[in-house]
């Protein structure tokens, strides 16, 4: 695919209108590091993708797989593949480049619990200045993910709770800029100026490891984890 060709396809996906916002944010990065967590059908990785080699820009994509991919991701030679957890990749990967990201994609399984254990392990790692981009951060109000006969808290739930918010909206100050675009499922775009501790601002992180794990236990075990990095039970440092 072309570019246009990969941007109209990822406008027909559910990233839907914030493919071309998505689009806007990459075309002016150049020198950085993306993280892509949740690739599926790989469209987000895609235009992560975009003019890596001419910006000078390399691209990771996280996912306990990646059967689904509908675009060619594996010749450009600045992405790179990482098949496993998030958060367990989060935890230990030891890679340079991943020490130090100017931008992380959340857009993995659409859980509280999930999306606040990945923020535990990849916030840190996130440079000053660097942004946080959430994808499904506005369901309807009545929706919520409904995997394993349990019904989840939502992506939404975790960006206020992490980052201290009562409402997720537009908002501005000497350290935090938040840019909410609602349609499309929504995306929200966190940037920090001076990346600091916003652990402190949930007060149930064992809850929350504890949630995260028996969601996981819900697709994977001992017996079909294979070589995936994927650690089944988790719990606050």
């Amino acid at each position: 695919m072309n570019k246009q060709e990969i941007i109209w396809s990822a406008f027909s996906s559910d990233l839907g209108k914030n493919a071309y916002v998505l689009h806007d944010f990459v075309k002016e990065k150049k020198n950085s590091i993306f993280v892509d967590i949740g690739v599926r059908d790989g469209y987000s990785s895609a235009i992560f993708a975009l003019d890596t080699k001419e910006n000078n820009n390399t691209v990771y994509g996280i996912d306990v797989n990646f059967n689904n991919l509908k675009v060619d991701l594996l010749e450009n030679k600045t992405y790179f593949q990482i098949e496993g957890d998030s958060s367990t990749i989060g935890k230990y990967a030891e890679i340079q480049d991943l020490k130090e990201v100017d931008c992380i994609f959340v857009d993995s399984l659409h859980v509280r619990e999930q999306v606040l254990c990945e923020l535990y392990y990849w916030f840190p790692r996130l440079k000053d200045g660097g942004t946080v981009i959430f994808h499904d951060s506005h369901w309807p109000e009545d929706k919520k993910d409904k995997t394993g006969g349990k019904t989840w808290n939502r992506v939404d739930d975790a960006i206020k709770d992490f980052f201290g918010l009562k409402v997720l909206e537009d908002y501005k100050d000497d350290n935090i800029e938040i840019k909410c675009y609602p349609d499309s499922w929504g995306m929200t775009f966190v940037t920090v100026k001076d990346v600091k501790n916003f652990v402190d601002s949930v007060k149930d992180w064992n809850q929350v490891f504890d949630t995260r794990n028996d969601l996981i236990s819900v697709f994977w075990n001992e017996s079909n984890v294979g070589n995936r990095v994927i650690e089944l039970r988790m719990k606050v440092e």
